[in-house]
């Protein structure tokens, strides 16, 4: 994976384009890179933002996800405090490993 964005995430959902001021597109790897003590990131696809009663997938911190983005936007937001949030792309080389065991 490549990493494109590291930002923190607000309290109220925020359309993810709009947090690191670029539209994101293809397939991303959302990753939560909050410590010991960090809290979970809230994530959905939505045309609108989301209203709290909204779905949305819990982000646990140390995990990622991999997806396509779709045509609808992502919207993100922790829910106690801000939570680092990093986007990734994979990378397009494949390396090839050999060996004997």
């Amino acid at each position: 994976m490549t990493k494109l964005y590291e930002v923190k995430t607000p309290q109220e959902w925020t359309n993810l384009a709009t947090l690191v001021e670029h539209t994101v597109s293809g397939v991303i790897e959302l990753f939560n890179a909050g410590r010991e003590g960090g809290v979970d990131i809230m994530w959905t696809e939505s045309t609108n933002a989301p209203e709290s009663s909204a779905f949305y997938r819990l982000l646990k911190r140390q995990k990622s996800v991999v997806f396509t983005v779709g045509t609808q936007p992502i919207w993100v937001k922790s829910e106690i405090q801000g939570a680092k949030l990093m986007v990734s792309t994979p990378n397009t080389s494949t390396i090839t490993l050999e060996g004997k065991i």
